[in-house]
């Protein structure tokens, strides 16, 4: 099964994807963190990422293409399936993802599109921060350290990132509905996409996920032993 996680910046996409590949064994691709590895690789695609992505640009799309099908041609995506997290953000790499995937014979099996309102997503971006050290998240509402700007875990210093600010977010949020709304609509046409209001408790948003792409999340029946009846007198 081949699933793709829509949704503007901080909607969930990472997290759920995470949840999917943790207990269901799926592969997750985050786009971004794939373009920052292929950008490490010395080769000319390599340089050109790395290069792009220094000067705040947008990678273009033969790379971006080049990069994710090259990983997804690898054995593990074969096995339990993949989720895509960030990709496709435009039609033209819709069609050409699904063109790769006819050609190995697969397809997207699901689009689960987080839907959440600008200012929940300019909320939830602009209080957040992360560890300098060991990388873990906190959040200014949702998730505070004990310590203001010390990590509960490693005592690293918090730091934020520069672009998490609400003139920025706005901006992001205005970009990703006026990309993707055709890319929604490619996905409508084939009835595999399903919206899931991200804006619910993280159960709950787990829960519709699951349930939009047919695994049971509900927990196994407890059996209660039987209680054998007194003998009769």
């Amino acid at each position: 099964m081949n699933l793709l996680i829509v949704g503007p910046p901080g909607a969930g996409k990472g997290t759920h994807a995470k949840v999917l590949e943790r207990e269901h064994g799926f592969v997750h691709i985050s786009t971004g963190d794939l373009l920052r590895s292929r950008a490490l690789v010395g080769d000319p695609i390599g340089q050109e990422i790395r290069k792009t992505m220094a000067a705040g640009g947008l990678v273009r799309d033969e790379l971006v293409n080049h990069a994710l099908f090259e990983r997804l041609a690898q054995a593990d995506c074969r096995k339990r399936g993949v989720v895509l997290d960030g990709y496709p953000r435009n039609e033209a790499q819709a069609i050409q993802l699904d063109s790769f995937l006819a050609r190995r014979g697969q397809a997207i099996d699901a689009v689960i599109e987080l839907k959440v309102d600008e200012q929940t997503m300019v909320e939830r971006i602009t209080g957040r921060c992360a560890c300098g050290d060991c990388k873990a998240c906190y959040h200014d509402k949702f998730k505070p350290p004990e310590t203001p700007n010390r990590c509960d875990d490693c005592g690293g210093h918090l730091v934020r990132r520069v672009d998490d600010n609400e003139a920025t977010v706005r901006q992001r949020y205005k970009a990703y509905s006026e990309q993707t709304r055709p890319v929604l609509a490619h996905y409508d046409a084939r009835g595999v996409h399903a919206a899931v209001d991200s804006s619910k408790p993280e159960a709950q948003v787990r829960a519709a996920i699951l349930a939009a792409i047919g695994l049971d999340h509900s927990p196994p029946p407890v059996r209660r032993p039987l209680t054998p009846r007194p003998p009769r007198a």
